[in-house]
């Protein structure tokens, strides 16, 4: 129906998602703040992490693409890099923005801690990073010798709950709480975001005639060319807009955690509004599996429903961590 203009709009509404995720997240990251820290997120930062999560995340959902369609693949090397021609897997991309998120975080925390060791040795004292190099070097010692006294028959020896509480006050747990806090908020922004970045990004799958799911008669099933359809599924005319409904469902997601927001506020715990994303995306993924033509499938497992339901219950366990505690 679109022909190559299809390749093109793809594209676009892929590209136009991501910025307008990154918009919304960015306008959020005014409403956020971290209970008793000073470790805060900016619009300023959030823009500023658009090729940290952008590339790893495209990467990771071409790669997961590819994989579900190996058979495919395997005699056409040349096509894997061809992102123009569709495909991409939406877990690869929420796992591999993710990953690039925390390497964004903790480069943020260590170009604090780097300035700090400047603003040190300006004042002629110890700086941070050869202060944390000294500790480090002394636990490796610490530890290798009771590895040896272990091999003796000898009792082992470590530092007190003193010593401990003075290391967890050190600079190098001080930059480890500063990537953990900043990673969990990102993510919570990251829950508002990825679902008006998906709604949009969706119709791409419209205008490149792919994403439909079993032929359907119902007044809103999508009319699909004959050369778009699948093999085995010539004959019929009419399928499930499969796109349409990730879509919806993304906005009624979004919709959830706003109605959310405006009942708690951002003073719970960082990383809630991204477990309840978890959830509620793996819930509607998993159901909307069942109307899927040819799924991936790992013996006789259905990978996307799997992805799914590892969603839930990982969602599930931070909310439920966070209840308890």
């Amino acid at each position: 129906m679109f022909g190559s203009l299809g390749f093109h709009l793809y594209g676009l509404f892929v590209g136009l998602g991501i910025l307008v995720g990154f918009w919304v997240a960015a306008r959020f990251a005014r409403k956020f703040e971290i209970r008793n820290s000073k470790f805060e997120i900016s619009p300023d930062d959030v823009w500023g992490s658009l090729w940290w999560v952008v590339i790893p995340g495209v990467v990771f959902a071409r790669i997961y693409h590819v994989l579900d369609l190996w058979d495919f693949y395997q005699y056409h090397l040349l096509l894997i890099p061809a992102l123009w021609t569709g495909g991409m897997g939406i877990f690869g991309a929420i796992i591999g923005g993710v990953l690039g998120m925390w390497m964004y975080c903790f480069w943020m925390c260590s170009e604090e801690l780097r300035a700090l060791d400047r603003n040190m040795l300006d004042r002629n004292l110890t700086p941070v990073g050869r202060a944390e190099v000294g500790r480090f070097a002394r636990l490796l010692s610490m530890v290798a010798t009771n590895i040896r006294g272990r091999l003796r028959g000898l009792p082992g020896h470590w530092p007190g709950r003193s010593s401990l509480r003075s290391e967890a006050s050190s600079p190098r747990a001080k930059f480890f709480l500063c990537a953990r806090q900043r990673f969990l908020v990102f993510l919570d922004l990251v829950a508002f975001g990825l679902p008006i970045g998906q709604a949009v990004g969706r119709w791409g799958n419209f205008f490149n005639q792919e994403l439909y799911g079993k032929p359907t008669a119902l007044p809103w099933g999508l009319a699909i060319p004959l050369e778009k359809r699948l093999s085995g599924f010539e004959q019929y005319t009419h399928f499930q807009p499969l796109f349409l409904y990730e879509s919806l469902w993304s906005l009624l997601m979004l919709g959830l955690l706003y109605l959310v927001l405006r009942k708690r506020g951002p003073g719970i715990k960082p990383g809630s509004y991204f477990a309840g994303y978890l959830v509620l995306y793996g819930m509607g993924r998993f159901f909307l599996e069942e109307l899927r033509i040819s799924p991936w499938m790992i013996s006789g497992i259905n990978v996307a429903q799997a992805m799914g339901i590892l969603f839930i219950v990982s969602g599930g366990v931070i909310l439920y961590s966070y209840t308890v505690k």
